[in-house]
């Protein structure tokens, strides 16, 4: 018998106490002894849930099980913030079972470590859609010996010769077909009938994914290619129409949760849109500096970069590095010398390979980049360490700005101790048309 099945059965037994036992961390008892004072709620997900640590001083719980969840994460900020959402005299308990890397099929693993939480907040579907290799075929292209093919400007999208453009027509045909929300649709239905939740007055909110990307015309003579090619002509340029293709797949992919979602009619699960969050933190918003795009200060609050790089900067005698995790370079320096790259050597290692650039004005002024191989193979794989993993993921304050969001829906939801509608004028989606009589956005 299938698990779909049995956790449908319970839709039918709810309310025939000690028919199904909760999950098996969970005993009836320790649910009775529970402090009433507790206000339990559940991050579910994949990696844009996980937060994607980094380092050990960052990690949740240590990276026991390779989830990577980080201590900033948008979850850890809205139960570091209780007292704004919660009913009065009730403290938040977060049960942070989020994993990067994990899919809608993932899901029914995360609500067997949960206990009973009253909301579930989740946000899942992305790695169903498989962006990885999108990323590194538009954006990186990491490997050093590919021939990525014709760029994105120069390719055709119906018949793409170019890996970028298949792989865009790839994805595409995934997240613009049902298979996305009919899975969504599956992870509801497992919520609603779990133990963990079913006959317990529990709420699910599921969260859309933000756009990577702004409209800077600037922007248009930018590439965030790896510093290792040896032929920059053949950059891929993060051309406005690229750009554009990405954030209309990221909103294809939100629609298909927030569908899924709309189709229950169901007060207690709800969507929350937190495209907003990011807004004028993207890459390529107007005004923004090439710099910020490195994540070298915090004007874009996703990350960049799919590896740990090491800058090192030689002036006459003197030699100072800098990592991607430490001080930031010089910048007027960096800049200078980008222009002036010398070719790209492997060093004896076979795994770290560099490249040195010139100063044109100063022979004993010189700049060398570093980086290691694995780091690249493994963003593409869509693993490795959470320093390449964390890749097009929000960085703290993107996690804080996520958070703001999530907490001002469950203040409105909580708060007064009333649970509201889903929809309204004052919680309505982007780019949709609310009416006032709580009834389903209309978006185009």
């Amino acid at each position: 018998m299938s698990r779909l099945y049995l956790t449908s059965l319970l839709a039918l037994a709810v309310d025939l106490r000690g028919a199904f036992s909760y999950p098996t961390n969970t005993s009836e008892v320790s649910l009775l002894a529970r402090d009433d004072g507790e206000f339990i709620f559940a991050a579910l997900g994949d990696s844009w849930a996980s937060g994607v640590t980094y380092t050990p001083f960052n990690s949740y719980d240590g990276n026991k099980d390779n989830c990577k969840r980080y201590s900033y994460a948008w979850s850890t900020v809205v139960a570091n913030h209780g007292s704004d959402w919660l009913p009065d005299g009730k403290k938040a308990k977060l049960e942070f079972v989020a994993c990067s890397g994990a899919k809608t099929e993932n899901v029914m693993e995360q609500m067997d470590k949960t206990t009973r939480p009253k909301i579930t907040l989740m946000e899942i579907g992305g790695n169903d859609a498989d962006f990885y290799p999108l990323a590194d075929s538009c954006l990186f292209h990491s490997h050093r010996d590919k021939n990525y093919g014709k760029r994105y400007e120069e390719d055709d999208a119906e018949h793409p010769g170019g890996e970028c453009r298949r792989e865009i027509k790839e994805v595409r045909g995934r997240v613009e077909t049902d298979g996305i929300k009919k899975s969504i649709k599956g992870v509801i239905n497992q919520w609603r009938y779990h133990p963990a939740n079913a006959g317990n007055e529990a709420s699910l909110y599921l969260h859309g994914y933000p756009w990577f990307f702004g409209d800077s015309e600037e922007c248009n003579d930018w590439d965030f290619t790896v510093f290792y090619n040896s032929d920059p002509a053949k950059n891929q340029k993060l051309v406005h129409d690229l750009r554009t293709d990405f954030n209309k797949m990221i909103d294809q992919m939100n629609r298909n949760i927030r569908e899924a979602v709309e189709e229950y009619q169901d007060p207690k699960i709800k969507y929350i849109d937190i495209n907003p969050a990011f807004d004028q933190r993207r890459f390529c918003e107007p005004g923004a500096s090439w710099w910020s795009q490195l994540n070298y200060n915090n004007g874009v609050w996703i990350w960049n970069n799919p590896a740990r790089w090491i800058i090192t900067i030689k002036n006459g005698n003197k030699e100072r590095k800098y990592g991607k995790l430490f001080e930031s370079p010089p910048q007027d320096e960096v800049e200078k010398m980008l222009a002036h790259p010398n070719e790209p050597v492997m060093l004896d290692d076979g795994d770290t390979i560099s490249r040195t650039y010139s100063d044109p004005d100063d022979e004993n002024h010189s700049m060398t980049l570093e980086g290691s191989l694995k780091d690249f193979q493994n963003f593409r794989s869509g693993g490795g360490d959470g320093s390449v993993s964390r890749t097009l993921h929000p960085t703290q304050p993107g996690h804080e700005a996520m958070a703001k969001i999530i907490i001002e829906r469950l203040k409105k939801d909580f708060k007064s101790g009333v649970t509201q509608q889903p929809w309204g004028s004052n919680n309505c989606p982007a780019g949709c048309k609310c009416s006032s009589s709580g009834a389903p956005p209309l978006c185009s």
